[in-house]
């Protein structure tokens, strides 16, 4: 995980962090959540990246579809630095996980 420091005039510049301004949810919430959207999502997900993984933000919905979890994870910090995102392996094999984009640097 990276740790930015930055001094308060330029955090006040910036306004307050997304991340920390969102509805919490616990991991399990998290997970039933992920996995309600991923049902809505499958066919399509199935149909054009069988063998992907999919990173979903349960709150808003918007998805990031990798050839593995280093590459949907690095989609979805770029989009959300420090959400939580519910990640999961595409089709009935799948491996479904709750993770923070980008937290956990040796799942690299």
């Amino acid at each position: 995980m990276a740790i930015v420091k930055t001094d308060l005039e330029d955090s006040q510049k910036a306004g307050p962090n997304p991340a920390l301004t969102q509805p919490e949810t616990t991991d399990p919430d998290l997970s039933v959540r992920g996995e309600e959207i991923y049902e809505r999502l499958r066919e399509a997900l199935e149909r054009t990246s069988p063998h992907g993984v999919v990173a979903i933000d349960v709150v808003s919905g918007e998805h990031f579809v990798g050839r593995d979890v280093a590459e949907a994870d690095t989609m979805a910090l770029r989009a959300h630095p420090g959400k939580r995102f519910y990640f999961r392996d595409i089709g009935n094999w799948a491996a479904p996980a709750s993770l923070v984009a980008g937290e956990n640097e040796n799942r690299r």
